[in-house]
């Protein structure tokens, strides 16, 4: 009897009768509040054009804000070695200087199709860069902003024309 009590065991468990079931709805399980804004981004193709000189804090935030809601990203940056190690951490597609931005915008439609959204980062100055004055937004806000700005619901926002 004892012998077939583990197996009888992992039979239960592999048909689901010992798996414990939620009593709680998904809104329960984590609530909102009323002033809360949700936003579920479709899959999108994303290009993202740095500045000549190096990476920075911006152009990393930007890639890393639209990987973490599942877009692909393609960018590019001169800092081959700071570009690499991004593009391995937040699984983007990097291309190196080679690569002029209209070149790689025809690679990525090759590629992927196209792309859906395009950030050009060559006339911003970084926030946590250059600023005489510290009371700028951060990086990781503006980076959101762009994030936000890029959703196909806010496209009157920007002035673009869905």
């Amino acid at each position: 009897m004892a012998d077939n009590y583990l197996e009888r065991r992992m039979e239960e468990y592999r048909s689901g009768r010992l798996a414990t079931h939620s009593k709680s709805t998904p809104g329960m399980r984590q609530p909102r509040k009323g002033c809360e804004l949700v936003l579920t981004f479709p899959p999108m193709n994303v290009v993202v054009i740095g500045r000549s000189d190096t990476i920075v804090t911006l152009l990393a935030d930007v890639v890393s804000a639209f990987t973490r809601v599942g877009s692909r990203v393609a960018f590019t940056s001169c800092d081959v070695k700071r570009s690499t190690a991004l593009a391995q951490s937040s699984g983007a597609r990097y291309y190196p200087p080679a690569f002029t931005p209209e070149s790689m915008i025809s690679d990525i439609t090759e590629r992927w199709g196209g792309s859906d959204v395009i950030v050009d980062l060559r006339g911003i100055e970084d926030p946590e860069e250059g600023q005489a004055d510290a009371s700028g937004p951060d990086s990781a806000s503006v980076a959101r902003h762009i994030l936000y700005l890029s959703h196909p619901d806010n496209t009157w926002l920007s002035g673009c024309k869905p």
